[in-house]
């Protein structure tokens, strides 16, 4: 625990701090919020691993020394990052946008992902995770509740989170119709599949067992008739089929890299 004592106060004093009013080094300045965002990446990557190893996103098998320790590390970074204020953390990606737009995107873009990573392993791992920190994880969660848009953001992940680990457990025939049960299989592609949408922000309006065996999650264009339908089948490879638009006609697109994006450039094209 006290191995990362010091790189917690180091953040905590930079993300919890407003951006000075006037940078009087960009260029030292700049360094600092990217080293900030890589050591936070760092922190997310153990977020990752802990809820992989949980069985939770994908599949890794650590050692029980290797699990511990990511779990003290991914710990103290929810802890910290749920502490710190968004309204901090906007004013250091404005700054930084002002003196270096590409900086600025990439420092931004990575604490959004960051909280995102890190409300699906508060959402996933309690009571668990959290009975050696019960004190912070009581302030964490205070400070989510602080702020509506937060409280809003964290309680619709858990919410869905939940609503997905729910259609594991439907047998056989749960539409009275025949219809099988969401495989293993279904359920993990189903899960990777929100877990992308969920750090490009984008949220499935729908998540729902497939008539034909399966795991589907739909997604809406806000202002057209575009719409997304991530197919996760009992077998084979999911797809995300992309339809609603007749000029361009329905298609389908592995869930590849960077899949994601694709989807958001479609439901809302810039």
């Amino acid at each position: 625990m006290s191995a990362h004592a010091f790189d917690v106060e180091k953040l905590k004093m930079l993300l919890q701090s407003r951006p000075p009013s006037s940078v009087a080094d960009p260029a030292a300045y700049l360094a600092q919020l990217a080293a900030a965002a890589a050591e936070v990446e760092g922190w997310v990557t153990a977020a990752r691993f802990v809820l992989a190893s949980r069985g939770l996103n994908g599949e890794v098998t650590l050692s029980p020394a290797m699990r511990e320790q990511f779990e003290e590390v991914a710990a103290f970074a929810m802890v910290l990052f749920l502490n710190v204020s968004p309204e901090s953390i906007a004013e250091h990606e404005a700054e930084a946008t002002r003196l270096d737009p590409a900086a600025g995107n990439a420092f931004g873009e990575t604490m959004r992902r960051a909280r995102v990573v890190l409300y699906w392993l508060s959402a996933k791992t309690l009571p668990q995770l959290w009975k050696t920190l019960p004190q912070l994880w009581k302030a964490a969660r205070s400070r989510i509740a602080a702020s509506p848009r937060e409280l809003e953001e964290f309680t619709m992940i858990q919410h869905q989170i939940e609503g997905l680990d729910s259609l594991g457990k439907l047998d056989a025939d749960w539409d009275g119709e025949g219809a099988p049960a969401p495989s293993a299989w279904a359920m993990r592609s189903a899960r990777d599949a929100f877990w992308d949408l969920s750090l490009s922000r984008l949220a499935p309006d729908e998540i729902e067992a497939d008539v034909n065996g399966g795991v589907a999650l739909l997604l809406y264009a806000a202002k057209s008739a575009r719409r997304v339908w991530v197919r996760c089948p009992n077998e084979g490879e999911p797809k995300a089929v992309l339809h609603g638009d007749p000029e361009l006609g329905a298609r389908s697109i592995p869930l590849s890299a960077g899949w994601e994006r694709s989807v958001a450039d479609y439901l809302e094209p810039t």
